[in-house]
């Protein structure tokens, strides 16, 4: 059964995107992980919460995505992002 990932990013400092992307890109990739939504621009049609970046990665299954979450080559990424970035990161499991 897949699994999705729902990343909420406020961001406070750009310039760590730019180190940050093409490595996690490929850890994601590493772990049966693909990019469904990267999004910049959205429409928002209810609630005050107002993230910078909406990110919904699709994984193989729940376990395929906490691997990829706790993946120690994932770890020092995580610690950068968070000076640059507040996220909320939810896992949820597919239908």
């Amino acid at each position: 059964m897949p699994a999705y990932t729902l990343i909420e990013l406020k961001i406070h400092d750009p310039s760590g995107l730019a180190s940050y992307v093409p490595p996690v890109e490929a850890l994601i990739k590493k772990h049966g992980g693909r990019y469904i939504v990267r999004a910049f621009e959205y429409e928002q049609l209810e609630g005050d919460h107002r993230p910078d970046v909406i990110v919904i990665l699709e994984f193989p299954s729940m376990d395929a995505a906490r691997a990829f979450y706790n993946d120690p080559d994932y770890e020092p990424y995580m610690k950068a992002r968070l000076g640059w970035a507040k996220v909320d990161w939810f896992l949820l499991p597919g239908e």
